[in-house]
């Protein structure tokens, strides 16, 4: 996922990338933990321009992945598609960091710029970040998710629990052993 600086013209330069899951290092160590398999490789639509110093990397993204619901623990595929823009600068450019003392600067990561070396710009850093970002916080199978029964651990979205006793909070247990005369 290398992108030679010498292809962007002055008119910028469109692409598509379709990079197995499995190129991400992060995606593939979320996978191994269960965490998300994309099950097709995930299309990218790319566009690339020069503004001075920059390169300026705007597109979309589209993947299906399979996740594990948060509540009830089934699993169930979602297509994850999103927007992003992604600013680079050489690394000589960059600007330097604060020194104590001296007036306070943003960053060049507080900014947003990614640095680079060299004639050629590693898109696979910043793509990746992008789809971690696009993955839920807590995925939901559906948003009105019943989630399993604490006690007997049957799925409460196909049945009702055969529990006939409510839990009791294990820190408020102790209150029922309290006689009141």
């Amino acid at each position: 996922m290398q992108l030679p600086i010498e292809q962007i013209g002055e008119e910028g330069l469109d692409l598509v990338l379709e990079p197995d899951a499995r190129e991400f290092p992060v995606l593939e160590d979320i996978r191994k933990e269960g965490g998300a398999v994309f099950e097709s490789p995930i299309r990218f639509t790319v566009r690339a321009f020069r503004a001075e110093s920059f390169i300026e990397i705007s597109g979309a993204f589209f993947g299906r992945v399979r996740l594990t619901c948060s509540r009830c623990l089934a699993g169930f595929s979602v297509d994850l598609q999103d927007v992003f823009s992604l600013t680079y600068l050489p690394r000589p450019q960059m600007p330097e960091q604060q020194r104590p003392g001296e007036e306070a600067e943003l960053l060049p990561d507080e900014i947003g710029l990614i640095p680079f070396d060299g004639d050629r710009i590693d898109l696979r850093e910043g793509l990746q970040e992008q789809l971690v970002m696009a993955l839920p916080v807590k995925a939901l199978c559906r948003p009105d998710c019943r989630g399993i029964c604490p006690r007997c651990g049957a799925d409460l979205n196909r049945n009702a629990c055969k529990c006939t006793e409510s839990p009791v909070d294990p820190r408020l247990a102790v209150l029922k052993k309290l006689k009141l005369e």
